[in-house]
């Protein structure tokens, strides 16, 4: 209820709720209510895990380290000066002129941009999705770099810009100590790729894995003070560097180990799906590796997007990864898009920006 979920005074501790709700039968439902400053989605796996096995009667294994050992971590690659060489690597990145998305919308942009978002659901066929493991061993490549490459077509075709940044989340537990802490250590990583139209599929992919090896390497420079280093010029209707956001969720799901599994098979535990209408980006599309499909799960601003649109844009996704699944020499600018479902949108052209650089 509104009541649970409500605002936290950063303040004061503890900056989590917990609720149980009856529902009518046996079926309760646990309600966790925590502010992202502590918590980002593996802790929240973690959460789960924990609450599991002390259901069981299990005790948790002791810390080697704590969230403040990584913080304090982190204050000293400040201080030593060993975060130097990445942020002479992000601001190279990022000199000159930065990209800015220029869709075209279906209103106006509002001067100060909200979080009224909604999503469309798709999934990528099982043939398309073989193809894609195809592609993937044959180029010495990952599911991520093939998906944001596509992605990075997409809004190519919808903008013709060819010089993209799409921003994705890290997981940023790069020692094996850190796996069971709870904290806050994703970090976002602004990619810049340059999807041009002359290039083939293939030479781009290659762009792309080596682009993401890179930031990759270069993950500890915080994307907060990127952004503060670059001295952006503040804009409420925007988001800093990026408005396209891509989420590959890869962590496997692994059974619990406990002591007494008899406590835990007389009971389910199944996580209750509530409908995300809160979107801090123009778009962030959501894709997860099944067995045998992907699903994906494109994230949109309805300030600035309708539904139409949106789903406009899935069938075009499916369409591009199609064919470079199918060719990956293809040049870009030879990708084709149903042109039915670009003439059937109502879209109105973005503004001009002035001197934004954004």
């Amino acid at each position: 209820s509104r009541e649970f979920l409500r605002s936290f005074d950063l303040t004061r501790a503890p900056l989590i709720r917990v609720g149980v709700v009856k529902l009518p039968g046996k079926e309760s439902l646990l309600v966790l209510d925590l502010h992202h400053i502590i918590s980002d989605g593996t802790s929240m796996r973690k959460l789960e895990q924990e609450f599991i096995r002390l259901y069981a009667g299990d005790t948790l294994p002791e810390l080697k380290l704590r969230y403040r050992d990584f913080s304090e971590w982190q204050n000293r690659l400040f201080e030593t000066g060993a975060i130097k060489k990445q942020k002479e690597y992000w601001l190279d990145r990022f000199k000159g002129e930065i990209p800015g998305l220029k869709m075209p919308q279906d209103h106006p942009r509002p001067p100060v941009l909200t979080a009224e978002g909604s999503s469309v659901g798709f999934e990528i066929d099982p043939e398309t999705t073989a193809a894609v493991k195809r592609l993937v061993a044959e180029t010495d490549t990952t599911i991520f770099m093939v998906l944001m490459a596509v992605f990075n077509i997409l809004l190519l075709k919808y903008t013709g810009q060819e010089d993209i940044v799409v921003g994705t989340p890290i997981i940023g537990r790069r020692h094996a100590d850190l796996e069971n802490i709870i904290g806050l250590f994703v970090n976002m990583l602004p990619l810049r790729n340059k999807p041009q139209r002359e290039k083939t599929f293939e030479t781009f992919l290659q762009e792309v894995k080596a682009n993401a090896f890179d930031a990759n390497e270069n993950q500890d420079y915080q994307y907060e003070q990127l952004v503060w280093d670059l001295n952006l010029k503040a804009d409420y209707g925007r988001y800093p560097l990026f408005d396209a956001v891509f989420v590959l969720n890869m962590e496997e799901v692994k059974k619990v180990e406990v002591s007494d599994r008899e406590a835990i098979d007389k009971m389910q535990i199944l996580p209750y799906q509530v409908r995300n209408e809160q979107l801090h980006h123009e778009f962030l599309l959501n894709a997860t590796e099944l067995p045998r499909t992907i699903f994906m799960e494109l994230q949109y601003s309805t300030q600035l997007y309708e539904e139409t649109t949106a789903r406009k844009m899935t069938a075009h996704y499916h369409e591009i990864l199609k064919q470079v699944v199918e060719n990956r020499r293809i040049k870009l600018e030879k990708i084709a898009i149903s042109q039915e479902l670009i003439a059937a949108a109502t879209l109105v052209p973005r503004e001009d920006e002035g001197d934004f650089r954004l």
